[in-house]
């Protein structure tokens, strides 16, 4: 039987392989991108689409998210620790993840004040309430209790309303604080001469 001698030999030139150099070289089969990139095959090459937050040739260098100066109107940046994501802290009157916004802590959107407190804007931005009459805390939410002085006599009950109290008097007693003992004698109730002795809530 003839044998055949095969007498050459293809030396295949960057990206290709096989006996005959008909096999294209898959570059990315060796998983060359990083970080979850996608590997894109090109001839005797590969080309990483890096996910946010990453860049280089295989996706390894962590961006710096604030080098672009995303943060507006003076805001000072921070990187997160996550990768693709930062943080602006806003100056005085902006707001907004960019502090793009222009910001009134007493606008109809964001006045704390309740009970019709008079919203004051503070230089850093941030917003104060002066209370009405009768109310306090910081936000002018409490009622102030004018009953907590004990301003009723003669054991009358207090009752507290809105800058102001009443008293609810004990029987016999009158007056704003029930400082006043009810004089039964004034109708002259006793007759024939009888001599009236004012008591408490009586007269004999």
């Amino acid at each position: 039987m003839d044998s055949t001698c095969q007498t050459y030999e293809c030396l295949c030139v960057p990206g290709w392989e096989g006996e005959f150099c008909q096999q294209e070289i898959d570059e990315c089969s060796s998983q060359p991108c990083k970080n979850s990139a996608t590997c894109t095959d090109l001839l005797n090459s590969y080309q990483c689409l890096c996910p946010q937050g990453w860049a280089g040739v295989d996706c390894s260098e962590d961006v710096d998210e604030c080098d672009s100066g995303p943060c507006l109107n003076g805001a000072q940046c921070q990187e997160s620790p996550l990768p693709g994501e930062f943080s602006c802290t806003c100056p005085p009157f902006f707001s907004g993840p960019l502090c793009n916004m222009p910001f009134d802590p007493c606008d109809s959107a964001h006045d704390p004040c309740l009970h019709n407190a008079t919203c004051l804007t503070r230089s850093d931005g941030t917003a104060a309430c002066r209370c009405r009459p009768g109310f306090q805390g910081t936000r002018c939410e409490i009622d102030t209790d004018e009953c907590i002085s004990g301003p009723c006599q003669n054991q009358g009950h207090c009752l507290d309303r809105v800058n102001s109290y009443s008293c609810d008097c004990e029987p016999g007693f009158s007056g704003h604080h029930c400082e006043e003992d009810i004089n039964e004698c004034t109708s002259r109730p006793c007759q024939n001469g009888g001599i009236c002795q004012d008591h408490v809530n009586s007269a004999l």
